[in-house]
């Protein structure tokens, strides 16, 4: 299995979405319902840099956090019917304070990873787990990175965050 960073896809043009999606990020800024969720480490409750929200078909958990099942907006099931899947975890990064720590999307029985971004330019960086290579891209609106279960197992991702003036930012991953 190829799981070299050549082996991510970072897919441009009206393939999945155009590029360049004007009023995205409006619609889905104003069609979920945004949480400031709060996790534990160390013993200490804090709250996550980001705000999330979670629609799909069933219950999701990650990181000791439970979203119920909730149903998706006129927007989200439009892509639910194009790409099918059964699930999307959004997260919205208000500014450039925001952020996600490293991390892989690897709970049990998950699989490829489709990701949408609407809204600023942000930079989405990769490090392999035995090498501690990095790779950085920047995501911009209408971008859509495809990351497969074999590179989930080999490499971790972030979104740090950056004292550059950024604008917000939702991201779309969706669960299949």
């Amino acid at each position: 299995m190829n799981t070299s960073p050549e082996a991510l896809k970072l897919l441009l043009g009206t393939q999945y979405m155009p590029k360049q999606c004007p009023g995205l990020f409006q619609a889905l800024e104003a069609e979920f319902g945004w949480e400031q969720r709060h996790i534990s480490m160390y013993g200490k409750k804090s709250p996550i840099p980001r705000l999330t929200a979670w629609a799909g078909l069933k219950d999701y958990t990650y990181s000791g956090i439970m979203n119920a099942a909730k149903a998706w907006g006129p927007t989200v099931e439009g892509l639910r019917t194009r790409w099918n899947f059964s699930g999307v975890l959004a997260n919205l990064y208000r500014d450039g304070k925001d952020c996600v720590s490293w991390h892989a999307d690897d709970e049990e029985g998950q699989g490829d990873i489709v990701s949408l971004s609407a809204g600023a330019t942000r930079k989405f960086s990769m490090r392999h787990n035995e090498t501690g290579e990095t790779i950085d891209y920047m995501l911009s609106d209408g971008d859509v990175f495809v990351m497969s279960r074999a590179i989930q197992r080999e490499w971790q991702h972030c979104i740090r965050r950056t004292m550059k003036d950024v604008g917000p930012r939702i991201n779309l991953t969706f669960r299949f």
